[in-house]
C-alpha cells in the first residue's frame, strides 16, 4: 500500500510539472529561454537591461548575465587576476564564482561539466545564508560562440524541492540565437 501511495504522489508531482504553462522569452536576438508563465519581469532590473524574472510569492527567481569574450579578455588584461584565469569557460566560472567560494556563509558546493543545446557548460549549486535566510542557488555557466552566459536561479532552501524541477528544466532550455 505504501508503494502505491508513493507512486501516486510521484505521478501527481510529475503531472504538476508537466501542467505548468511555459513561455519562451527571446532577448535581443541573442538568446532564448523557456520559463514558467507565473514568472514576471522585474521592471527595475529590466530597465537596466538585465534579464530577471521572479515570483516573489513562490520565492522563485531567474536571471541571466551576459559577457562577451572580448570584454572578459579586457578584464583579464587590465585587472589584477590570478594567473590561472584564462579566457575560457573555466576561467569565467572561476572569476564569477570565487566570491562564493571564499564566503563563509556558502556551503554544499557542487560543480558538474555539462552541455546545453550543444554548448559547453558548467553547472554549479550552492547553499547560502543571506540575511538569516537559507537560499539554494544554482547557476549554469555557458560558453557561446562569442559570449559567456550565466543563468542563475535561486529560491529559499525550504522551497527548493517544489521548484527544482522547473528551475532545472528552464535553465537547460537556453539557446543562443
Amino acid at each position: 500500500m505504501k508503494k502505491i501511495l508513493l507512486l501516486l504522489a510521484l505521478a501527481i508531482s510529475l503531472s504538476a510539472i508537466a501542467q505548468e504553462e511555459l513561455q519562451t522569452i527571446k532577448v535581443d536576438n541573442l538568446y532564448s529561454i523557456v520559463i514558467p508563465t507565473f514568472l514576471t519581469p522585474n521592471k527595475e532590473y529590466q530597465d537596466q537591461g538585465i534579464f530577471y524574472y521572479e515570483d516573489v510569492k513562490r520565492h522563485y527567481y531567474i536571471s541571466i548575465k551576459v559577457e562577451t569574450k572580448q570584454f572578459f579578455q579586457t578584464v583579464i588584461d587590465t585587472n589584477f587576476v590570478p594567473e590561472k584565469v584564462t579566457n575560457n569557460l573555466d576561467g569565467y566560472v572561476y572569476m564569477l564564482d570565487k566570491y562564493y567560494m571564499n564566503n563563509k556563509d556558502c556551503y554544499g558546493f557542487e560543480y558538474k561539466d555539462t552541455l546545453v543545446n550543444g554548448m559547453k557548460a558548467i553547472y554549479t549549486a550552492k547553499n547560502m545564508r543571506v540575511n538569516g535566510d537559507d537560499i539554494k542557488h544554482i547557476s549554469l555557466f555557458i560558453e557561446g560562440k562569442d559570449t559567456y552566459y550565466e543563468i542563475m536561479s535561486f529560491t529559499f532552501k525550504e522551497n527548493y524541492e517544489s521548484n527544482k524541477d522547473l528551475m532545472h528544466k528552464s535553465m537547460f532550455t537556453f539557446k543562443e540565437l
